[in-house]
């Protein structure tokens, strides 16, 4: 038999709507898809098998006897729409399976690549190779401080504390000079006028 005949026997006998493919797969796969459907489209320009489009999908049936009841059409109809709302709740499935299929790829995508990755490290191999070098430069290479600018700072502290022995002597003989005609003691005394002594701070003068 061939794909022609034995499709429109098959849609004959089960006397219901079918697209292509599940027609195809009822006949166990014996003819190919493209032959079904190149035998769909003969028998319908020969009036034989009547098709109906649902968005992407058409769907066909066995031409109908207009001898046939109102209640016989309409059971017919009813299993069309039950067809179409089938087809179109998979459909609904398949898009929001589609969807969620690309978010994902975009969150894959978005992530770094492992060769994005292995570059990273090695940048941080790299830096901190680097850091280790100026840390053992330092280490083994401590500062030093050259003859020059030893003597200038041994002269500096000579010089800055001798001032400060000046000073502190002077300032300490004009206290002494006041307390002669002072009533109070030196310690008020120098309360009231806001002196802070080298002792009253825990501050020793180098000799």
């Amino acid at each position: 038999m061939d794909a022609f005949q034995a499709v429109l026997n098959y849609l004959g006998h089960q006397n219901r709507p079918y697209n292509a493919i599940d027609i195809a797969t009822n006949l166990h796969n014996e003819y190919g898809k493209t032959v079904v459907q190149k035998s769909l489209d003969k028998l319908v320009d020969q009036g034989k098998v009547i098709v109906k489009t649902y968005g992407k999908q058409k769907i066909y049936g066995i031409k109908q006897d207009s001898s046939k009841s109102f209640q016989d059409v309409s059971n017919e109809l009813k299993e069309l729409d039950a067809v179409d709302l089938k087809l179109t709740n998979e459909l609904q499935v398949c898009e929001k399976e589609l969807k969620s299929c690309q978010k994902n790829l975009k969150d894959l995508l978005s992530e770094p690549t492992t060769e994005d990755l292995h570059r990273h490290i090695s940048d941080i191999d790299s830096l901190i190779g680097v850091l280790n070098m100026k840390w053992t430069q330092i280490s083994e290479n401590p500062l030093q401080v050259s003859a020059e600018d030893k003597e200038r700072i041994i002269t500096d502290y000579n010089k800055h504390t001798k001032e400060w022995r000046k000073r502190k002597a002077i300032c300490m003989s004009m206290v002494e000079a006041i307390l002669e005609n002072y009533p109070k003691t030196k310690t008020e005394f120098l309360e009231e006028v806001g002196i802070e002594t080298d002792e009253s701070v825990g501050v020793t003068l180098p000799k």
